[in-house]
């Protein structure tokens, strides 16, 4: 009996150890890296009191200061991604640095960072691969989750056309708005034919962040963001069309992103956003709220903040976390 006893202990122990254990894990790798705000787009304070149609070189819609991270640098110092030990140009995060600088240098007249921001956009044109139409993109040349080399992605075609409109603003040098024409004409390309935008009935208009169609919310607004800095130089209607579909769009399926506690990075799989990604999409349905007039947007915007302010809704969040670890942990363990 005195055996049966200490053996009942040792089990309770154990228990009680792995129940702590796992809450742990569950706290560090599920639950709080919905609320780390390291890597969060910055809203302009002022931002209400912008000239958002300004055709004159201006800052971005939000700032990117804090997105820039796993970055590396190669010999004359230009932004690269490192993969293992191989360093390759990582475009979306090309076109963030170059606008980062351009921001820098509209704050404080720095000539050095103007010369980063001019260096970076070149080396945006330099990337540019031109098909026989005449429509561009810019290719990842590594593997990155799911996606193999080469591949493509509506972001880097918006932020790449966001760099370069701002380069042409500055510089008044064609080659750059050109470009940017080119970038937007590969974008529009149907998502079955090898472009970024995907069309279906549910889907009106919708830019592909990645190549598998599973309709990344803050992807599908950077492109947009690409479309309207276009807009504000060429004044093209098509563009502008564009543009109010993509955000169109946003309103007609927001309750495929939305958990009732939380926003979901993508349509699948329906899960919370992660790092940060919650934070950016406040700012983004904010900025879109204000391009737009559109109070839909704004109530986005709204729901999405208190979702990330009030208790309650930090306590749904949680519950619903806590309930996909345990039936993550029972599936592995039945396997």
């Amino acid at each position: 009996m005195y055996i049966f006893w200490i053996l009942v202990g040792v089990l309770v122990v154990a228990v009680v150890l792995f129940t702590i254990r796992f809450f742990l894990n569950f706290y560090k790798y599920n639950f709080k890296p919905r609320y780390f705000s390291g890597y969060a787009m910055e809203w302009y304070p002022e931002a209400h009191k912008r000239n958002w149609f300004s055709e004159t070189p201006d800052y971005y819609y939000a700032s990117f200061e804090k997105c820039i991270h796993h970055n590396a640098f190669d010999a004359e110092n230009n932004i690269k991604v490192k993969i293992g030990n191989e360093l390759y140009e990582h475009p979306a995060m090309t076109a963030e640095w170059s606008i980062i600088h351009y921001e820098r240098y509209l704050t404080s007249g720095n000539e050095k960072d103007l010369s980063v921001f001019l260096v970076h956009a070149n080396q945006l044109l330099a990337d540019l691969n031109y098909d026989e139409k005449g429509a561009a993109v810019w290719y990842y040349q590594f593997d990155l989750g799911d996606e193999k080399a080469p591949f493509y992605s509506g972001i880097s075609q918006g932020m790449g056309i966001s760099a370069l409109i701002r380069a042409y603003q500055h510089t008044q040098e064609d080659t750059y708005l050109k470009a940017a024409i080119a970038a937007y004409q590969w974008m529009i390309r149907p998502f079955k034919e090898s472009g970024c935008l995907y069309h279906d009935e549910a889907y009106d208009c919708w830019f592909e962040e990645d190549t598998h169609g599973t309709h990344i919310l803050n992807g599908h607004v950077f492109s947009l963001f690409g479309l309207y800095d276009l807009y504000r130089v060429t004044q093209d209607p098509e563009v502008l069309n564009y543009f109010e579909r993509g955000c169109n769009s946003i309103i007609a399926n927001q309750h495929k992103f939305d958990l009732g506690c939380y926003s979901q990075y993508a349509e699948r799989p329906a899960m919370p956003a992660n790092n940060s990604y919650h934070l950016i999409h406040i700012v983004q349905m904010r900025v879109l709220a204000l391009l737009t007039a559109n109070a839909a947007l704004q109530e986005i915007a709204d729901r999405y903040q208190a979702y990330y302010d009030l208790p309650k809704y930090k306590a749904q969040l949680f519950v619903f976390l806590l309930k996909h670890a345990i039936a993550t942990k029972l599936k592995i363990k039945s396997a």
